[in-house]
């Protein structure tokens, strides 16, 4: 089962992980990491033995200015369809045109609704992790 990956802040999906959040808990806070641009939000596919994952995170923190903690989503990319989230593969915009090429997607015809649903997904179904600022450098 691959995955979809989206770069986060953590704290603000420590209280609603593996619950089933109130839309209000949604809305203030990790729906901030999740503002799409004209209905459409960038996610990395990672292969499902995550053989991938090392290469998109750098790829994605090489776009930062400065090195930090790296937080992340994960969400088995099947739980979108039950969604009716539309998955399209676009190229990235990092460094690394691999990662550009080959695992970046967009979730497409967004609506508040499906937002909060997917949110709701990631907190009941996924997982979020971090890598350290000191492993990120």
């Amino acid at each position: 089962m691959p995955f979809l990956l989206r770069s986060i802040r953590k704290g603000r999906w420590h209280e609603i992980m593996g619950t089933s959040p109130t839309d209000d808990q949604i809305r203030n806070g990790p729906l901030e990491d999740f503002v799409p641009e004209n209905s459409t939000l960038s996610v990395w596919y990672i292969e499902d033995d995550r053989s991938n994952l090392e290469q998109v995170v750098i790829a994605l923190a090489s776009t930062r200015d400065f090195f930090s903690n790296f937080d992340y989503a994960l969400v088995d990319e099947a739980l979108l369809t039950t969604l009716s989230i539309k998955v399209e593969q676009t190229v990235g915009d990092t460094p690394d045109q691999e990662a550009n090429t080959c695992w970046h997607r967009d979730l497409v015809e967004l609506s508040d609704p499906k937002l909060i649903a997917l949110i709701r997904t990631i907190a009941e179904k996924g997982e979020t992790a971090r890598i350290p600022e000191k492993e990120m450098t």
